[in-house]
């Protein structure tokens, strides 16, 4: 995280942007979604921000999106994408349909809807760093990233492919937002300036999140050791990762007290 904002002088915005569009990606489009974000200057979506038709054009333009032309808002946002690709030079950026991955998604994560999401979240939050700045709980993340999208896309989930399902952020996605994105941006940030504040608004928008369900939290849940909240979680996969992977049991107060349990037990 500090790395990141270290490679760009200390900017926080775009910091921000690019680690919330590298989550809204998910796994499979994780990178594609970060390229997109490299590839467009939050700054220039920030000063186009009023715009809805202009964040969608600009993000489906650099996307690749508009390169084949199968609908009439297509047309239309093809048609703002080349006076604004043109205008602020982004056409040497612009990334190719084919990186985008499909296969195996559901319509809900189709990368068509996730875009479209970012830009409804870029267009209600222009200041975005600020903005996630003030979030410490999770009905306040949802408040945040959960915008209504365009019209065009609360009844599609391609260009052309209509659905009838909802285009806002499900909970799962928004909960991955807050614990790999938001609470770690609140951390960073708040030990970059030596503000207590916002290290302590990162553990109260953990503490108001579900935990992760994974692989790692089950096998605790198997030794006793349920996560009640994603600060009970992170902690969690915290300890496996640097002691039970590195076998550091014996300096593991958890480890210590499961070894005395297992000796006692024979």
């Amino acid at each position: 995280m500090g790395a990141i904002c270290k490679k760009y002088d200390g900017d926080w915005e775009t910091t921000a942007y690019q680690l919330l569009a590298r989550s809204l990606g998910l796994k499979v489009n994780a990178e594609p979604f970060l390229q997109l974000a490299k590839s467009i200057p939050f700054n220039v979506l920030k000063k186009n921000a009023d715009s809805r038709l202009k964040i969608e054009a600009l993000l489906f333009g650099q996307a690749g999106f508009l390169d084949r032309i199968t609908t009439d808002y297509q047309s239309e946002l093809e048609l703002e994408y080349r006076f604004l690709a043109h205008k602020y030079q982004l056409i040497s950026s612009k990334m190719e349909l084919e990186q985008w991955k499909f296969a195996r998604l559901r319509p809900p994560n189709f990368p068509t809807i996730r875009i479209a999401q970012f830009a409804a979240i870029i267009c209600s939050n222009p200041n975005l760093f600020s903005s996630l700045l003030e979030v410490d709980s999770y009905n306040k993340a949802e408040k945040l990233l959960k915008n209504n999208t365009s019209p065009y896309w609360k009844n599609h989930y391609l260009f052309g492919r209509k659905n009838n399902r909802a285009s806002s952020l499900g909970k799962s996605t928004i909960e991955n937002i807050i614990i790999n994105t938001i609470a770690p941006l609140l951390l960073s940030y708040g030990q970059s300036v030596d503000k207590q504040e916002f290290v302590e608004r990162a553990i109260a928008l953990l503490e108001s999140t579900s935990p992760e369900k994974n692989a790692i939290t089950r096998k605790w849940t198997e030794l006793g050791e349920k996560a009640i909240s994603a600060y009970d979680s992170q902690a969690l996969i915290e300890l496996y990762n640097n002691y039970c992977l590195k076998k550091k049991c014996l300096q593991c107060s958890i480890g210590m007290q499961l070894l005395k349990t297992n000796s006692t037990s024979k």
